[in-house]
C-alpha cells in the first residue's frame, strides 16, 4: 500500500474521532452550534450551581508564602480550582510551549493526521475524549502526549522535530514538580502526608469560551493515581459519625465508569 492510500484509510478509520477543518469552514456547521437549554448535555445542571464563596473572583494563591495552605484548603473546600502565583515554573518556557502547540496546530489537516489517536488509545491528535458524551461538536481539536512524544514527532517534521520535543519533555517535568507542589499542600491543609491519598475536596466543571477572532491554546497537565492504584477512605478519616461515601475501588475501574457515563461516575459509586 503506497502512503497516500494509508493516510486516506486511517483518517476514515479515525473519521469519528478527528476535528473539522477549521481552515475551509466559512460558516458556524450546525454540529457545532451550541445554545443552552435544560437538554444540552449530561453535564449541564453541573454547570449552573452556586458557588459557596463570599467572592466572585477565582481564588490567586502565591504559593510560596507561609499562608498558603489554608488559603488551599479554602479554595479546594469552596471553589474546586484556583490560579498559581510564584510557582516558580520558568516563563519563558510557558512561552516557548505555547509557540510549539500553535507550530503544530497550524500544521495542515492531512498533516495531522498522521499522529491520528485511535479509538482506544490516549496519545495523538484528535478531539476531547469527552466529545461523546455531548449532543454538539466541540470548536476545537487537541493534541495527547505521555511522556515523549518523539515517535509523533518524527512523523510531522522529520528532519526538524527535536525543539517541539525538548520543549514538551521540559514542560511535563516541570508541571509534574509543580502539580506534586500543590498536592502535597492540599494533603498538608488537611493534616494529611504525601503517602496519603484522599478525595476530600469540591471539583469544578471546566468550559472554555471559543473567541470568534483569535486562536485560543491552553495546555493542561493530568495528575492522577497510577492505573493500578486501590481509591479508598483513609482509616483515621473514618468512624461510626463520618463513614464512607463511596465504596473502595480500583483506579481503572473508575475511569471505564466514567468513560461510559462521565456525569454519573461519582454517583454510581456512591455507598
Amino acid at each position: 500500500m503506497n502512503p497516500t492510500m494509508k493516510t486516506q484509510t486511517q483518517t476514515q478509520t479515525f473519521n469519528h474521532l478527528l476535528p473539522i477543518d477549521f481552515d475551509n469552514v466559512s460558516t458556524l456547521p450546525e454540529s457545532h452550534a451550541w445554545s443552552w437549554s435544560p437538554t444540552t448535555s449530561p453535564l449541564d445542571d453541573l454547570c449552573h450551581l452556586p458557588i459557596n464563596d463570599d467572592k466572585s473572583s477565582l481564588p490567586i494563591i502565591d504559593i510560596g508564602k507561609p499562608g498558603a495552605y489554608d488559603l488551599v484548603r479554602h479554595a479546594c473546600e469552596n471553589w474546586g480550582a484556583f490560579q498559581v502565583i510564584n510557582h516558580g515554573v520558568p516563563l519563558n518556557l510557558f512561552s516557548e510551549t505555547e509557540l510549539q502547540a500553535r507550530r503544530l496546530f497550524s500544521l495542515p489537516m492531512e498533516q495531522k493526521h498522521l499522529v491520528a489517536r485511535p479509538p482506544s488509545g490516549i496519545a495523538g491528535y484528535g478531539s476531547h475524549r469527552i466529545a461523546s458524551f455531548f449532543p454538539k461538536l466541540m470548536w476545537s481539536e487537541g493534541y495527547r502526549m505521555m511522556g515523549s512524544p518523539v515517535e509523533h514527532a518524527r512523523k510531522l517534521w522529520p528532519q526538524d522535530h527535536a525543539k517541539f520535543c525538548e520543549v514538551m519533555e521540559q514542560w511535563q517535568a516541570e508541571m509534574k514538580t509543580l502539580t506534586e507542589k500543590i498536592v502535597a499542600m492540599m494533603l498538608g491543609s488537611l493534616g494529611l502526608t504525601n503517602e496519603e491519598d484522599m478525595q476530600w475536596f469540591k471539583s469544578v466543571l471546566h468550559r472554555a469560551v471559543v473567541n470568534k477572532t483569535n486562536h485560543r491554546v491552553s495546555t493542561a497537565f493530568f495528575y492522577g493515581p497510577s492505573w493500578d492504584a486501590k481509591v479508598l477512605p483513609l482509616r483515621k478519616l473514618v468512624d461510626s459519625d463520618h463513614p464512607p461515601l463511596y465504596r473502595s475501588l480500583m483506579w481503572k475501574e473508575y475511569l471505564e465508569i466514567k468513560k461510559n457515563d462521565i456525569s454519573k461516575a461519582l454517583e454510581s459509586i456512591h455507598v
